[in-house]
């Protein structure tokens, strides 16, 4: 588990020329490593591993603290693989920067 800023959430669904689609997607805050070229933080969107989830997050304020869990898994593409989010789970009373 990584402690992020969640700053957002959305569903996606419907389809594009007959193919379906269906996800949620998360917008996270993650730390830049420092270096001479980086500092600070950006923002970063992974889908989660249950297109459902967004169902969770909707109840959430944003921004909030939550512990992250995340996975890689194949992207269906050969050799390529994607960071996913397993859960998310707010910090109670934890205020966002």
């Amino acid at each position: 588990m990584a402690e992020m800023t969640l700053t957002g959430a959305s569903l996606h669904k419907g389809d594009v020329e007959g193919r379906p689609y269906h996800f949620t997607r998360v917008y996270l805050l993650s730390e830049m490593p420092v270096n001479e070229t980086h500092k600070g933080f950006k923002s970063v969107d992974l889908k989660t591993t249950d297109p459902d989830y967004y169902q969770v997050l909707q109840k959430l304020n944003f921004p909030c603290v939550c512990d992250v869990e995340l996975d890689i898994r194949a992207s269906g593409k050969p050799g390529e693989s994607v960071m996913v989010v397993r859960s998310v789970k707010p910090i109670p009373q934890h205020k966002a920067a």
